[in-house]
């Protein structure tokens, strides 16, 4: 049985989805933003390895038009994902490496936040 890495944007979007923290999750910006807010945005940015662990650097954005809503989202999406390893497999720490904070978003009816988490996670069995 082979194993793989696990695409650890859309296992963190899936954890959001089931945990139903907001309806709207994705790893990219859609194209009608305005329309889907709150929106949260799964971005990996680099990260670090070895052959047995993956350690991803994952920036997750909280886009809102409402003032309060995108900071307290971004909140308790930084308690669960920090919570009970047990609950986010495979994922088997994430640990908060900047965040939450606001960030400029290039349309003034936006507001963004920000956190920063550096994730690791080991090999899974393929599909």
């Amino acid at each position: 049985m082979s194993h793989v890495w696990p695409d650890i944007e859309n296992v963190i979007a899936g954890l959001l989805r089931a945990a139903e923290v907001a309806e709207h999750i994705g790893t990219d910006l859609p194209p009608n933003l305005r329309y889907r807010m709150p929106f949260v945005l799964v971005e990996r940015r680099g990260g670090t390895g070895s052959s047995w662990l993956d350690s991803p650097v994952v920036l997750v954005d909280v886009l809102s038009s409402r003032p309060g809503v995108a900071k307290t989202l971004s909140n308790s999406i930084r308690d669960l994902l920090t919570g009970d390893p047990l609950a986010l497999w495979p994922i088997d720490r994430a640990t908060v490496v900047a965040g939450p904070q606001e960030i400029p978003h290039g349309d003034s009816g936006v507001l963004r936040w920000t956190t920063t988490y550096e994730v690791e996670t080991r090999r899974v069995a393929a599909a």
